[in-house]
């Protein structure tokens, strides 16, 4: 490889990143949305009766991390409502029984393909 092909490159990726930067953003948020909601159904659907408020609790937050729009989606139970029964239920504490649901990974696998698929396609139109 030249010094003439890697500036070439470098290039084009720079000016890739400006342009995909948007929908990749829109492709994450999009994705937390998504584990969000199917979390939220999962927990109704396994606390009806005892923890009926705990699926309400598990929410989507987006921070931005950098000057570029870079950001993070963090999807976790937050502190209100069903307050620490919420981490005990997904989580698990204190030994066999209060095994824990895990319906946070059920809703990271379901969601997970589809999130690196529309990545997948959004990069490869940065670069054409």
């Amino acid at each position: 490889m030249t010094a003439y092909t890697l500036a070439e490159y470098k290039k084009v990726l720079a000016t890739a990143s400006l342009r995909i930067a948007p929908q990749m953003l829109k492709t994450m948020q999009r994705g937390g949305l998504n584990i969000r909601d199917d979390w939220r159904d999962r927990a109704a659907a396994k606390n009806p009766i005892h923890a009926r408020k705990y699926a309400s609790t598990v929410i989507m937050r987006r921070t931005i991390v950098s000057l570029d729009g870079l950001m993070t989606v963090t999807v976790e139970p937050g502190p209100w409502g069903q307050g620490k029964l919420g981490q005990v239920l997904e989580y698990g504490r204190g030994g066999s029984r209060n095994a824990p649901q895990a319906s946070h990974i059920e809703a990271l696998e379901q969601e997970l393909p589809h999130i690196l698929r529309w990545l997948s396609i959004v990069a490869a139109d940065g670069v054409r």
